[in-house]
C-alpha cells in the first residue's frame, strides 16, 4: 500500500479558531442569561457543537489518502473511519483549483478547504476530504463522488493514468426522489419527537384538570434552578403547556428542513431530527424535574 500526501493547508487551524470564538461568546452570554431552560439549551449546544468541531478537527489532522493495486482509500480518525474506492468503480475524475463553487450542505470551509458534504456547481453532491481547496480532484463513481486535496498533484494524475481512469466534466444527476415516510430509521425519530412532545403539552393540562397542582407555583427560573416568578396553577399549566407548542413549532421547522436536505444526504436528515429530539428531551427533563420539586412532593 501507497500513501498519497495530504495537503493540509489551515483547516484545522480554522476549525480550532471558530471553536474558542464560540465557547468564549457562550461564556460572555451565559453571565447575562438568568433563565434556566434557556442556559440548558445553550449549554447542550454548546456541548453538541464541540463535539463536532473536535471531531473535524481530528478529521483533518488525521486524514490520509492510501492507495493500492485495485483500490484507493480515504482514512481518517487514525483509520478508524475508512472509506475504500476501488479504481474499476471510478468512472471518471475532474479537478478544480481555489475556491470551491457551490453550496456547503453539512461540514466545514469552501474557500481555502473543504470537509463534509457539498453541492459542486457541474459535479453535483460531493462528499469532501480536503484540507485545502489548492488542487481538487473530483473521483465519479456510482456510490457517489468523493472529493480529495493531495500535496503533489502529478502523483494522484499519475496514478490515475496507469490505470487508464479519463479526465472527464460530467453533469449533474439529479437523484431519485427520497421518500422519508417509507425510511423507518426517520418513521420512528418523528413518533419518538411527537410523543415527547404531546406528553409535554398534556400532561400539565391532566394535573391542572385532576386539581394536583398548587394554588401558587414557580411560572419561571434563574441559571441556578430557583424560582423568580410566581402565578396561580392556571397560570403554571398553561405556561408549561406552551413548551409543547414550541417544541411543536421547532418540530415543524426541523421536519421540513429533513425533507429539504435529504435530497442532498438521509444522514443529514437524521442529524437534524436526532437534535429536535434531543432539544424534545432537555424540555420534558426540565418538566419533570418541576413536577417532582413542586407538585409530588405537596
Amino acid at each position: 500500500m501507497y500513501d498519497i500526501k495530504v495537503h493540509r493547508g489551515f483547516s484545522a487551524l480554522s476549525i480550532f479558531a471558530i471553536t474558542v470564538v464560540i465557547n468564549v461568546l457562550f461564556v460572555i452570554t451565559s453571565m447575562f442569561v438568568n433563565n434556566y431552560i434557556i442556559l440548558n439549551i445553550l449549554e447542550l449546544f454548546v456541548v453538541i457543537f464541540d463535539v463536532c468541531q473536535v471531531y473535524y478537527i481530528i478529521k483533518s489532522l488525521t486524514l490520509k489518502y492510501c492507495y493500492d493495486k485495485n483500490n484507493i482509500y480515504i482514512l481518517w480518525c487514525f483509520g478508524i473511519k475508512k472509506i475504500t474506492i476501488a479504481f474499476k468503480n471510478i468512472r471518471m475524475y475532474n479537478v478544480s483549483h481555489g475556491q470551491v463553487k457551490g453550496v456547503k450542505v453539512w461540514g466545514y470551509g469552501r474557500n481555502m478547504f473543504a470537509l463534509g458534504t457539498f453541492f459542486v456547481n457541474d459535479i453535483g453532491i460531493v462528499n469532501m476530504f480536503a484540507t485545502s481547496t489548492k488542487d481538487i480532484f473530483y473521483m465519479k463513481t456510482d456510490d457517489g463522488i468523493y472529493g480529495i486535496s493531495p500535496e503533489d498533484p502529478d502523483e494522484i494524475e499519475k496514478v490515475f493514468n496507469e490505470r487508464k481512469l479519463p479526465l472527464s466534466s460530467w453533469k449533474y444527476e439529479k437523484k431519485a426522489k427520497v421518500s422519508l415516510s417509507h425510511d423507518r430509521r426517520f418513521v420512528l425519530l418523528t413518533f419518538l419527537i411527537s410523543i415527547i412532545i404531546l406528553m409535554i403539552t398534556v400532561i400539565p393540562f391532566i394535573l391542572y384538570w385532576k386539581g394536583v397542582i398548587p394554588s401558587k407555583m414557580p411560572l419561571s427560573f434563574d441559571a441556578k434552578f430557583k424560582p423568580i416568578m410566581y402565578g396561580t396553577a392556571r397560570e403554571f399549566a398553561f405556561k408549561q403547556m406552551m413548551y409543547g407548542a414550541y417544541n411543536m413549532a421547532i418540530f415543524f421547522c426541523v421536519y421540513y428542513a429533513a425533507y429539504l436536505y435529504s435530497k442532498y444526504s438521509k444522514k443529514i436528515a437524521y442529524r437534524l431530527m436526532y437534535g429536535c429530539l434531543l432539544v424534545a428531551i432537555v424540555f420534558s427533563i426540565f418538566q419533570v424535574k418541576v413536577f417532582m420539586t413542586y407538585i409530588y412532593i405537596h
